[in-house]
C-alpha cells in the first residue's frame, strides 16, 4: 500500500478494513463495527473536537492527543452504521433550535433531518445520544416530534 497523502484525507472514511498506513501528523479514531465488519476512521482533529462522546474519551486516554500522534480503536455495538455515517457527515452543520431569529423552529429549518423516515431518525437519535451531540439531538427530537404529530393527524383524518 502506498503512503497516504494527508492533504487528500477525508474527515472520516468508511472502510471494509482499517487503513494500515497513517502519517505521524495524524490522529486516528477507528470506530469498529464488528457485526458489519466495517470500520469508520475519523482522521481530522477538528471533527473529533465536535463530538463530545469521542473527544472526552480520547482526552482521558491521551491528554496531549491534539498535538501528538495517536491511534484509538473503539469497538462499536448498538449503533447503526448508516446512522453513524449520517451523523458524522452532518455534525459540522449549524444544529440549533435557538438560532432561528426569534421565531419558532420549523421542519424546513432542518431539511436533511426532515428527509429521513421515523425509523432512520430513531437510529440517528441513538447515535446522537451515544456521541453526546446535544444540539444535534435537540433538532432530531424536534423533527421526530413533528413527524409523529403529522402521523397522528393523518390517522385521525382517516378514521
Amino acid at each position: 500500500m502506498n503512503p497516504v497523502d494527508p492533504s487528500h484525507l477525508e474527515p472520516f472514511v468508511l472502510r471494509e478494513s482499517p487503513r494500515v498506513t497513517i502519517t505521524r501528523d495524524d490522529v486516528l479514531v477507528q470506530l469498529e463495527f464488528t457485526e458489519e465488519h466495517r470500520t469508520i476512521q475519523i482522521i481530522h482533529r477538528d471533527l473529533i473536537r465536535m463530538i463530545p462522546g469521542i473527544k472526552n474519551i480520547v482526552q482521558d486516554l491521551k491528554p496531549d492527543w491534539e498535538t501528538e500522534f495517536a491511534i484509538f480503536n473503539f469497538p462499536v455495538t448498538g449503533m447503526d452504521l448508516n446512522a453513524t455515517v449520517f451523523v458524522l457527515t452532518h455534525v459540522d452543520k449549524n444544529w440549533s433550535l435557538r438560532s432561528r431569529r426569534r421565531r419558532r423552529p420549523r421542519q424546513s429549518d432542518f431539511p436533511i433531518l426532515n428527509a429521513q423516515s421515523l425509523t432512520q431518525l430513531a437510529a440517528i437519535r441513538n447515535v446522537a445520544v451515544r456521541l453526546e451531540l446535544r444540539e444535534f439531538l435537540d433538532c432530531t427530537d424536534f423533527i421526530i416530534s413533528r413527524k409523529r404529530d403529522e402521523q397522528r393527524i393523518r390517522r385521525e383524518r382517516t378514521q
